[in-house]
Protein backbone atom coordinates (compact mmCIF):
# COMPACT_ATOMS: atom_id res chain seq x y z
CA UNK A 1 0.00 0.00 0.00
CA UNK A 2 1.14 3.51 -0.72
CA UNK A 3 -0.14 6.91 -1.57
CA UNK A 4 -0.65 7.57 -5.26
CA UNK A 5 1.93 10.38 -4.96
CA UNK A 6 4.69 11.03 -2.46
CA UNK A 7 3.66 14.66 -2.05
CA UNK A 8 0.61 16.83 -2.61
CA UNK A 9 0.03 20.58 -2.78
CA UNK A 10 -3.45 21.77 -1.81
CA UNK A 11 -5.00 25.21 -1.46
CA UNK A 12 -6.51 26.22 1.87
CA UNK A 13 -10.33 26.09 2.03
CA UNK A 14 -10.49 23.69 -0.94
CA UNK A 15 -11.13 20.01 -0.33
CA UNK A 16 -8.53 17.57 -1.60
CA UNK A 17 -8.67 13.84 -2.18
CA UNK A 18 -5.54 11.77 -1.61
CA UNK A 19 -5.62 8.32 -3.15
CA UNK A 20 -4.20 5.21 -1.52
CA UNK A 21 -3.32 2.38 -3.91
CA UNK A 22 -3.04 -1.31 -3.14
CA UNK A 23 -0.02 -2.88 -4.85
CA UNK A 24 1.22 -6.46 -5.06
CA UNK A 25 -2.10 -8.20 -5.31
CA UNK A 26 -5.65 -7.74 -4.14
CA UNK A 27 -6.32 -10.92 -2.16
CA UNK A 28 -8.42 -10.67 0.97
CA UNK A 29 -9.74 -7.75 2.99
CA UNK A 30 -7.25 -5.39 4.62
CA UNK A 31 -7.64 -2.59 7.17
CA UNK A 32 -5.29 0.43 6.99
CA UNK A 33 -5.12 3.18 9.56
CA UNK A 34 -4.06 6.70 8.66
CA UNK A 35 -3.25 9.83 10.63
CA UNK A 36 -1.84 13.31 10.09
CA UNK A 37 1.23 14.58 11.93
CA UNK A 38 2.89 17.98 12.01
CA UNK A 39 1.77 21.17 10.30
CA UNK A 40 0.30 24.41 11.58
CA UNK A 41 -2.31 23.34 14.17
CA UNK A 42 -5.16 25.22 12.45
CA UNK A 43 -4.29 24.32 8.84
CA UNK A 44 -6.82 21.48 8.94
CA UNK A 45 -10.02 21.58 10.97
CA UNK A 46 -8.82 18.79 13.23
CA UNK A 47 -6.09 16.16 13.11
CA UNK A 48 -6.92 13.70 10.38
CA UNK A 49 -7.21 10.13 11.60
CA UNK A 50 -9.22 7.15 10.47
CA UNK A 51 -9.16 3.87 8.63
CA UNK A 52 -9.64 2.50 5.15
CA UNK A 53 -11.06 -0.96 4.52
CA UNK A 54 -10.00 -2.58 1.27
CA UNK A 55 -12.35 -5.40 0.31
CA UNK A 56 -11.09 -8.43 -1.58
CA UNK A 57 -10.19 -7.23 -5.09
CA UNK A 58 -10.33 -3.52 -4.24
CA UNK A 59 -7.31 -1.48 -5.35
CA UNK A 60 -7.96 2.21 -4.60
CA UNK A 61 -9.37 4.18 -1.66
CA UNK A 62 -9.51 7.92 -1.03
CA UNK A 63 -8.73 10.04 2.03
CA UNK A 64 -10.49 13.43 1.96
CA UNK A 65 -8.65 16.41 3.41
CA UNK A 66 -10.45 19.67 4.25
CA UNK A 67 -7.94 22.50 4.84
CA UNK A 68 -9.43 25.52 6.60
CA UNK A 69 -8.93 29.20 5.80
CA UNK A 70 -6.34 29.87 8.50
CA UNK A 71 -3.25 30.76 6.49
CA UNK A 72 -4.41 34.24 5.41
CA UNK A 73 -3.04 35.60 8.68
CA UNK A 74 0.50 34.68 9.74
CA UNK A 75 2.11 31.72 8.01
CA UNK A 76 1.32 31.51 4.29
CA UNK A 77 1.73 27.75 4.10
CA UNK A 78 1.80 24.65 6.23
CA UNK A 79 3.14 21.18 5.70
CA UNK A 80 1.95 17.99 7.30
CA UNK A 81 2.49 14.31 6.76
CA UNK A 82 -0.07 11.56 6.38
CA UNK A 83 1.00 8.16 7.66
CA UNK A 84 -0.44 4.79 6.64
CA UNK A 85 -0.19 1.67 8.75
CA UNK A 86 -1.51 -1.74 7.94
CA UNK A 87 -3.16 -3.36 10.90
CA UNK A 88 -4.69 -6.65 9.78
CA UNK A 89 -5.23 -8.93 6.83
CA UNK A 90 -3.95 -12.17 5.39
CA UNK A 91 -0.42 -10.91 4.65
CA UNK A 92 2.26 -9.74 7.12
CA UNK A 93 2.08 -6.16 8.39
CA UNK A 94 3.38 -3.70 5.80
CA UNK A 95 5.67 -0.80 6.70
CA UNK A 96 4.20 2.65 7.07
CA UNK A 97 3.82 4.78 3.96
CA UNK A 98 4.14 8.57 4.17
CA UNK A 99 2.81 11.39 1.97
CA UNK A 100 3.83 15.01 2.48
CA UNK A 101 0.97 17.51 2.08
CA UNK A 102 1.72 21.22 1.55
CA UNK A 103 -1.21 23.54 2.24
CA UNK A 104 -0.83 26.96 0.65
CA UNK A 105 -2.78 30.21 0.95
Amino acid sequence: FRFERDSYSVVESRPADLRVVRYDGCEGAVLLRYKSVGGVPDAIAEPLEGSLVFAHGELIKTISLQPVNSLSVGARWSQLELLLERTEGPEPRAPEAVAVVAIVA
